[in-house]
């Protein structure tokens, strides 16, 4: 079943950190490469601060015995690490910790978005944002994630209801270069929940890389796996891994592990994680670890049907130079 493209052979990825023919220095940018704990956080005993159209998590968090003080990732030239609505308020979309599900003795974060509340230069609504940013973190060419995943039952039965493809379910984006930030060169890898036209038809898993050319995007590769269902209703544990590269050097990599299951590698793709003709890699500076965004056209969908389009997440953990 596992959906494998294999550019080269195995053997090149056998080690951490392989340094490309670029500058290991990342344009002039100081760097060394060791397998490095960035942070993990368990959502125990911490909370949420709302701002307007962001949130921050303060405290030290008692899921994990270290790496684990949200408050070192405030205003932190190390990396920042925040969650960003972009538009609306607290009954439109929202963040917060809660009782985990299935264990109400174990605390959990939960994305919520009600209805569309991202609007367009003419007010119109057009899209829907709930997404945890770690930014500016230097020298991360290659990242290591991990994290537990839960999506309701009720919640994904109605979007199965959706008459139509569902291209636009974001659960996490990669930006290497980010377009927003005037630097060029513009790419980004993004995983989705997607569905074929028919209401009723399963969800799958989507992985695409892109390049930006001018607002629009380019598509570098594109995969979809048709044949594992998306799992709902329980937890499952998510492993990410990306490598800065060409077409001859980039790797992204997915596995899932359905709580009490057997863990099944979605994606091992090798294959270009930049943009094209890179003259500079210097990592993934922008990483949406936990994202929750979509249409105006799938939140209108969920509002009309009186039920809520919610993620829980758990356990996230964050590593520097780690393969899986």
């Amino acid at each position: 079943m596992k959906y494998a493209v294999f550019l080269l052979a195995g053997l090149l990825f056998l080690t951490a950190c392989p340094m490309p023919d670029n500058d290991p220095n990342l344009c002039n940018i100081e760097c060394d490469y060791p397998e490095e704990l960035l942070y993990n956080f368990g959502f125990e005993d911490v909370t949420v601060q709302q701002e307007a159209t962001t949130a921050t998590i303060g405290g030290t968090d008692q899921g994990f015995p270290s790496h684990n003080n949200w408050d070192d990732f405030l205003d932190n030239p190390e990396g920042e690490l925040w969650i960003n609505y972009q538009e609306g308020n607290a009954t439109d979309r929202l963040a917060e910790i809660v009782p985990d599900p299935e264990d109400p003795s174990n605390s959990v974060l939960k994305f919520n978005i009600n209805k569309p509340h991202i609007t367009n230069n003419f007010g119109v609504p057009e899209k829907a944002r709930v997404q945890m940013n770690f930014y500016n973190k230097e020298c991360l060419r290659e990242y290591y994630q991990t994290c537990k995943v839960y999506l309701p039952q009720a919640s994904m039965d109605h979007l199965r209801q959706y008459d139509g493809f569902i291209t636009w379910l974001s659960i996490f984006e990669f930006w290497n270069n980010a377009n927003w930030t005037n630097e060029g060169n513009a790419a980004r890898i993004n995983v989705t929940i997607g569905k074929d036209k028919n209401p009723g038809d399963p969800l799958f898993f989507r992985a695409r890389a892109e390049k930006a050319v001018g607002n629009n995007f380019d598509t570098l590769w594109d995969h979809r796996v048709l044949d594992y269902p998306v799992p709902v209703g329980q937890w499952m544990e998510i492993e990410l891994y990306l490598l800065e590269g060409d077409e001859q050097s980039g790797r992204f990599y997915m596995a899932v592990t359905p709580e009490g299951g057997s863990k099944e590698v979605i994606f091992d793709i090798y294959d270009i994680t930049q943009y094209p003709d890179e003259d500079c890699p210097d990592g993934f500076k922008h990483l949406q670890v936990l994202k929750w965004y979509t249409s105006e056209a799938i939140a209108s969908h969920m509002e009309s049907g009186g039920v809520p389009l919610d993620i829980y997440w758990d356990d996230v953990v964050v590593e520097r130079n780690r393969v899986p």
